[in-house]
């Protein structure tokens, strides 16, 4: 097992801005666990702190290393948190190659792998990520979904830290912690199931065969719940889409 001690030197390094010792600490974390054996990434998750300590000191060749490790064994092991991991970097670096695009599309492949485990601190940081990307790139609306959940997962975890950092995204693009939306702005049973298939990817005419439901329903259906989430897209769903599961169990148990 590699030593807690480095893994935390890691975190503080970069709470504090020391990204040049940082980055020196994830480089003698990555040869410590090549010496120990150490090959798979979920036994000690330091690898995510390590690429953003590389990218922050313009280690892009380290950061891609890395992100190139993380996708081969998430592809390869049993170990959904390499594979989300991997998208993050691969986000990262896309981003600084600029390709905001294909930045966004990776943070949403990642974010897709995250639901299926429990992993809420996990899933806020990408979040806090995403939305600090879309509010760079002038997309506040879905800005505002994303990093709303990613504060209050983070809040709901106990970690005030990184909390704190999508809080302060939050602010920058216009938005607060979301107050609980009055009976007449909620979505309906109907809406739920319409806006959770098609935050898991699925089209009109799909989630039409699904509820047996007519096209131009599914359609008006998304049109009440963009209105009501205050977004304008299906692609705006993708970061809600365990909010959307959450308000669906609530529904659920006060029928």
């Amino acid at each position: 097992m590699l030593p807690g001690r480095s893994f935390l030197r890691l975190r503080r390094r970069l709470r504090s801005g020391q990204i040049a010792a940082a980055a020196e600490t994830a480089l003698a974390i990555e040869h410590l666990a090549a010496e120990l054996g150490v090959h798979e990434p979920c036994l000690f998750p330091w690898a995510r702190d390590a690429v953003t300590a590389h990218l922050a000191a313009g280690h892009d060749g380290d950061a891609e290393r890395l992100a190139r490790w993380l996708e081969t064994q998430g592809a390869t092991l049993d170990c959904p948190w390499s594979a989300a991991m991997g998208w993050a970097a691969r986000a990262a670096l896309l981003e600084l190659a600029g390709d905001v695009p294909g930045a966004i599309s990776a943070h949403e492949e990642g974010l897709r792998i995250l639901e299926r485990v429990r992993l809420p601190l996990e899933r806020s940081r990408s979040l806090g990520d995403l939305g600090a990307l879309l509010r760079r790139s002038g997309r506040t609306v879905p800005a505002r979904e994303a990093l709303a959940t990613a504060v209050r997962l983070a809040e709901e975890a106990g970690a005030a830290g990184v909390a704190a950092r999508s809080l302060e995204e939050l602010r920058l693009a216009g938005g607060r912690r979301r107050p609980e939306r009055p009976a007449h702005d909620r979505l309906t049973a109907a809406e739920l199931r319409v806006a959770r298939l098609a935050a898991q990817g699925a089209t009109n005419a799909e989630i039409s065969r699904r509820l047996f439901l007519s096209v131009k329903t599914v359609d008006t259906h998304l049109q009440h719940v963009y209105g009501k989430l205050g977004i304008n897209s299906r692609r705006a769903l993708i970061p809600l889409a365990r909010r959307l599961e959450e308000e669906a169990e609530t529904v659920a148990g006060g029928s």
